[in-house]
């Protein structure tokens, strides 16, 4: 379903927009018109549906996000357009120079590694917010790994607009968690640039973003250990805790494994006894 589409170069949601009149896909460029009312959520459709066209078929849990985005930023665009790479990008925030991508379907690290390299360009800060729905989950894709070391956060947010995009404390080992701590809901509207000597001490779980975020939100766990100096030492805490939680899950996979094989090697001496008899 369809909410967003051109007007004279600008973004309308269906919402308001006006029956019988055209506007212009920002996926493909062409000709969408409204539809939708009492039954049905007011959309856009395709007079004349083009196969390469994948805007259309965005998930609610996608179009929901960028609506609540919309909100946070009201003079944010959605699928706005820069020609310089010959991209959409999903909510742009110029009064912030902030660039919002959206990723609720799986992606892979080639597409992930060239759309941060287009933004680059663009002179805008690139922001991930990643759906539950793929990712946070116990196996980490390359794609997520990657994007872990820069601004990068996660939503919940359902098909009617229920949720919120959060922050969480995480230990990883290799692709898989082993520990997720509570979400941390964060507010967008207030970011903040790194400064020398910002962090005077910080949970080892936060040295990527340390080195390799240029800035961090309000309410984010940056933010928090910023505020709080001794809400790091509650994370280290907390990673110390996930650590034993590990070893201890390590110690009884190791006792279960062993147990395994000593039966196994039981029942074939007790087969090969039985023979001799």
């Amino acid at each position: 379903m369809q909410l967003i589409a051109l007007e004279d170069g600008k973004s309308v949601i269906a919402l308001y927009a006006q029956k019988g009149k055209d506007y212009t896909c920002p996926g493909c460029q062409g000709t969408v018109r409204l539809r939708g009312g009492k039954q049905y959520q007011l959309h856009f459709f395709h007079p004349n549906p083009k196969t390469n066209c994948t805007n259309h078929s965005k998930s609610p849990y996608h179009l929901q996000t960028q609506l609540r985005l919309k909100k946070i930023f009201p003079d944010a665009h959605m699928e706005h357009y820069f020609p310089e790479v010959n991209r959409f990008a999903d909510v742009v925030v110029p009064s912030k120079k902030l660039i919002f991508e959206v990723q609720c379907s799986p992606i892979s690290l080639f597409e992930v590694r060239a759309r941060q390299k287009a933004y680059a360009r663009t002179g805008y800060l690139l922001v991930w917010i990643l759906h539950e729905k793929n990712f946070n989950k116990r196996r980490l894709s390359d794609s997520e790994r990657h994007l872990r070391k820069f601004p990068s956060y996660y939503t919940n947010i359902d098909p009617r607009g229920k949720g919120w995009i959060y922050d969480q404390l995480e230990l990883i080992s290799d692709v898989k968690r082993f520990y997720i701590g509570k979400k941390c809901p964060i507010h967008l509207t207030q970011h903040y640039y790194f400064k020398k000597d910002m962090f005077q001490k910080s949970p080892k779980s936060l040295t990527d973003r340390i080195e390799n975020w240029p800035v961090f939100f309000s309410g984010d766990l940056l933010f928090r250990i910023w505020r709080d100096p001794d809400f790091s030492d509650l994370l280290t805490h907390l990673e110390k805790k996930g650590k034993r939680q590990k070893t201890k899950k390590i110690w009884i996979t190791l006792f279960k494994n062993i147990v395994a094989l000593h039966d196994k090697h039981l029942k074939a001496a007790l087969l090969r006894n039985a023979k001799r008899s």
